[in-house]
Parts: structure tokens; sequence; C-alpha cells
């Protein structure tokens, strides 16, 4: 899959010299994955070419499953820069995964040198986008009937016939099992490529995997869990139950857990110092029966608020500056809009 997309990447990378990977905000799995294993890749597949690893910030459950991935492998190397410690402008080509827009992965400052610059952009992603290649970003892999990025980045394995280290499988696997909700968003690709990267691996390994990943909720969040329950306010159109909630915090593990307890949509947001949040979930039912589509109604409407959005046909989210309690108000009635077409 991907191979003329994959063909067009690496020919394009070719004559680049120094390259820069980048992710979303506060990194998770999927991103943390992605980015170490194509930065292994790349020094592979390119041995000349130097290849570097920026982090804005990353999650308290990426931190934890750092440390108990770095207990099994000792040796494997989790370097990476800083935003505030380095210079955009030294590198000749930018590659983001796991997001399609720079917005949502640079402060303002490294966006204007981005912009100044003729740095191209490379982008590996499995969120919906309607960006469509440009002259800034000549090459691109933009799949969202993919169901985590680390798909996209085994798929570069798998064209070269490169064949993993263990180190790298346990990495793509763990993203894998995270964006795929362990197996509840996958598709026959996902178990497939799953199934590949567990061959030959001992017969414990998805055992110890799944214990690298685990990571328990801390009590700030589980505070969050029980008062977005409370403050659900139910709309019912047709047979589909929608939740409107809000909370200071854990927008997306809210409106995933009202789902789980019975909504068939969720829209849950925040009120930040910097910045206000929506996250969106939708049930798998839903999106089989209906033309919904979290992700481009989240893009559409980020538009118009002038804010961040995008993301999957059953979860997506915005980011920005704008009345949060409005706006969800709004996408009830976009939401609603479509469930009675």
């Amino acid at each position: 899959m991907f191979e003329s997309e994959i063909e067009s990447i690496l020919e394009f990378l070719q004559e680049k010299k120094d390259i820069l990977i980048t992710t979303h905000n506060m990194v998770d799995l999927d991103a943390l994955s992605s980015c170490f294993a194509f930065k292994s890749f790349l020094a592979h597949h390119f041995p000349n070419k130097t290849v570097e690893i920026l982090f804005f910030d990353l999650s308290k459950h990426v931190k934890e499953f750092m440390n108990k991935f770095l207990n099994l492998f000792t040796s494997f190397d989790f370097s990476y820069q800083i935003h505030a410690h380095i210079d955009i402008k030294a590198f000749d080509a930018l590659i983001l995964l796991d997001t399609n827009d720079i917005s949502f992965t640079l402060s303002k400052q490294e966006q204007e040198a981005i912009k100044e610059s003729s740095i191209p952009l490379i982008i590996i992603d499995h969120h919906y986008s309607e960006q469509a290649l440009s002259e800034r970003t000549p090459v691109a892999i933009i799949s969202d009937e993919t169901a985590s990025t680390a798909e996209l980045i085994f798929e570069f394995f798998e064209k070269v016939k490169y064949r993993l280290n263990t180190e790298l499988r346990y990495l793509l696997l763990s993203g894998i099992l995270t964006d795929t909700g362990h197996f509840k968003y996958a598709d026959n690709h996902s178990i497939k490529r799953v199934s590949k990267l567990l061959s030959d691996l001992p017969k414990d390994a998805f055992q110890e995997i799944l214990e690298l990943i685990k990571s328990e909720k801390d009590i700030s969040e589980r505070i969050a869990l029980i008062k977005g329950l409370q403050r659900a306010e139910l709309h019912r159109c047709k047979d589909w139950l929608i939740a409107i909630s809000h909370v200071s915090s854990y927008e997306g593990a809210v409106a995933s857990k009202l789902v789980k307890n019975g909504f068939d949509i969720s829209i849950v947001y925040s009120t930040g110092k910097d910045e206000d949040r929506i996250s969106t979930r939708a049930n798998k039912y839903v999106i089989e029966k209906t033309s919904l589509h979290l992700g481009k109604i989240a893009s559409e409407y980020g538009k118009e608020l002038g804010a961040d959005g995008g993301g999957h046909d059953g979860a997506a989210g915005l980011n920005g500056t704008f009345d949060p309690k409005n706006a969800s108000k709004d996408l009830l009635n976009k939401i609603i809009e479509i469930l009675n077409d």
C-alpha cells in the first residue's frame, strides 16, 4: 500500500541533507513511535544524512511509557530536541508525523520561521485533511482511513523489505494498539500489520506490550471523568443520543467515556487560559449508518472560527481562541443537520 507515495517521499528526501522530524503538541504514543521508528528508517536508508526529532511537549502517559520501554531496552536512544533549542533554518526538510498542520506542533515563533524560510513540509498522517500537494508540501501521505500513523511508517519498512529489530516492533505495536483503542477502531489492514510485527517475537510479547502501554488514571483525570458525566446534557435526534459536557481538562478522555456509557455522540469543551478546546466522539454504529464525519465538521468549522480543527470520522477536535460553549452548540446543530439527512 502507498507504494507510489512512499517512492515520491524517498526520492524527494534523496537530495536533502539535514532532516527534521516533528509531530503535534502533547505527544502521544502513536506520534512517539512514528517519530523514532521513522528516524531509524531514514538512518538506515540514508546513512549519510542528519536526522533530528523535535518535540514541543510530551504527555504524562508517554513519559511513563518511555521509562518502562528503557527498562526493557536499555540501549534504545530516545534523543530529541526541545522546541526552544533548535533552529528551524538549519534544516532543508521538515517532516510532520501524525499531524498535517504546523499550528498543532510548533510555537508561533517557529511557525513564522517556517513561513519565512523555503523549507519544504513532508506530511505523513492519518487524520482528515483537505490539504492538497503544493510547492510547500510537494509530497505527502494523508490517509484518514488508516487507524494510526505508526501503520503508515511500517509501510516504509515493508516497501524496502527492511527487517525491523525487536525494539522497533515493540515501539510500532505500542503506537498501533493505543490509536486503535486495542483494536476497537482497527480494520483488516491494521490486524495484518500487527500480525507481521508480532511474527518471530516471543510468545509473551503481546502481553508485554500491553503492560508497556498501560497507564493508571491519576486522581485529576478521574475527577474530570466524574464531572463530565455529571454535567452531560442529553440531546436526542431520531434514535441517536448526543451529549454536551464541559470540564477543565481531559476533554478527549471524557468524550470517549460518554460514548462508552451510552451516548452515540459526545461534545466536550473546556476554557483555558491560552487555548479553548473541544473534543468530539461518535460510536462506530452511527458512523456506519449515517454520513457523519466529525473530522470534516471540525476542519470546516475550525476555518469559520479561525481555529485549528480536524480528526477522524469518529474522533475529532478544535483548538484555538473562541467561545467553546457557543461553538459546542454550533457543532451540535451541524451534527443534527447531518443526522436528519
